[in-house]
């Protein structure tokens, strides 16, 4: 019997599914001459008894991922997938391909492979090979799902030409994985301007003129925004009513508020009389919207105060002809003749008046009759200050003076007793004959 030295087996012997080791004997007989040669050939593999080879095949992949982002992964940011593939079986695995349908299905060609150590592109049970894939760029698409799942599989064949069982893994990438999160945050925020149109261009407000409100509405977050809704009580309870209208922003027209948009509203309100008495416009909007991920709301409010022209120019009277006036006194009609002067003056500053930014002025005056001054018997004068008011107290003062006058003789028709006369004069009791 005899025992040869140990033989150790190769990788090569494993790959090629057998060893199989030929034998022969000799010799020679006493007289010289040799012996028939004997042989034999002992195969070790799977089936062998005694000594069975190893010859099973099998592959692990693991799926790994980081980024270029600080924090969070957002639109735009990168992605780098590496995938470490481990031969768990005992022969040698060739013809590797790696799938991903995210990054494009048989992405075998583009991956950057280390690990592959005698470089004779066949994976060796005591290798582990590292591939790296070319950046992926997250889409806003990602960020709305709430997740980016990527599935891998990995498979090759063994040296006898049979697959190996594929093998595959499931990565996924959301708020809570903690290699790379992926942002979920939701915020919106609303600017609401206003501005007043002064449309006759008079420096005045007046009713029925208009301030045309803006509203800016922007997505803070990283996640899309879709139902957006803006309330504005003011506008909403306005006669008629004022529609907020989108003008512009929506850029891919999907209805959802992007983070990289600003959606533009306008409106156009009427100003009411209340609005030029408070000499301002104050009201708030408030604009809501729900996280596409979950549904969740969000929110934001803004106060805006849109100043208008104060009138502070009080009526005008320089057009105005009330003047001073002397008028016939009449005795027991002088309170009349007083009180028609002083109706017919405000009659004619209400015509020939004028305000810069409202005609709706009152007129009043401080006319009493009992303020005469008399002069001579029933005659005298009286002074009056009549007052121009607008709508927004703006006043101003115009004086006129009453002057009641007797400048007529008396009336002697009537005297029908006085007649010229010739008498004879008596000496000493001619100035007694005059004087009767």
């Amino acid at each position: 019997v005899f025992t040869a030295d140990p033989y150790t087996v190769t990788q090569d012997d494993v790959n090629a599914g057998n060893i199989t080791n030929n034998v022969t004997a000799d010799g020679n007989k006493p007289d010289g001459s040799a012996v028939l040669q004997a042989s034999d050939t002992y195969v070790i593999d799977a089936t062998n008894p005694d000594v069975t080879l190893c010859n099973d095949g099998g592959i692990t992949i693991v799926k790994a991922a980081t980024s270029n982002a600080s924090g969070c992964v957002s639109e735009g940011d990168q992605i780098v997938y590496t995938f470490t593939v481990n031969n768990t079986g005992e022969v040698s695995i060739s013809d590797i391909v790696i799938m991903d349908d995210l990054l494009g299905g048989n992405i075998t060609a583009s991956l950057t492979l280390a690990g592959d150590t005698n470089a004779n592109n066949i994976l060796d049970p005591t290798e582990t090979w590292v591939f790296t894939a070319d950046p992926y760029t997250v889409t806003q698409d990602d960020v709305n799902a709430g997740n980016i799942t990527n599935n891998v599989t990995a498979d090759g064949n063994k040296p006898d030409g049979s697959a190996v069982l594929q093998a595959s893994d499931t990565y996924v990438i959301d708020a809570k994985n903690p290699d790379v999160t992926l942002c979920n945050d939701g915020g919106i925020n609303l600017v609401k301007t206003g501005v007043f149109n002064n449309e006759n261009a008079n420096n005045c407000t007046e009713i029925d003129e208009t301030i045309t409100y803006t509203f800016e509405v922007t997505n803070t977050g990283n996640v899309s925004i879709e139902n957006i809704i803006i309330t504005d009580s003011l506008l909403d309870n306005a006669t008629p009513s004022a529609a907020i209208i989108l003008i512009n922003g929506d850029v891919n027209q999907n209805n959802q508020l992007d983070p990289t948009e600003t959606w533009i509203y306008n409106a156009t309100y009427l100003i009411t009389q209340a609005d030029i008495d408070a000499t301002e416009v104050f009201n708030t909007a408030t604009v809501t919207g729900n996280i596409v991920v979950d549904g969740s709301n969000v929110t934001s409010t803004s106060e805006t105060t849109t100043e208008l022209i104060k009138d502070i120019t009080p009526p005008d009277t320089s057009n105005c002809e009330v003047l001073d006036e002397t008028i016939e006194c009449n005795g027991p009609d002088n309170e009349t003749i007083a009180t028609d002067w002083n109706n017919a003056n405000i009659t004619e500053l209400e015509n020939c008046a004028t305000d810069e930014c409202d005609n709706n002025f009152t007129v009043t005056s401080d006319f009493d009759f009992a303020n005469l001054i008399s002069t001579c018997g029933q005659g005298g004068t009286i002074t009056v200050t009549y007052t121009l008011t607008d709508a927004t107290g703006n006043s101003s003062t115009f004086t006129a003076t009453l002057t009641l006058e007797d400048t007529t003789p008396p009336d002697l028709t009537i005297c029908t007793e006085i007649v010229d006369e010739t008498m004879e004069c008596n000496g000493e009791d001619n100035e007694a004959i005059a004087t009767d």
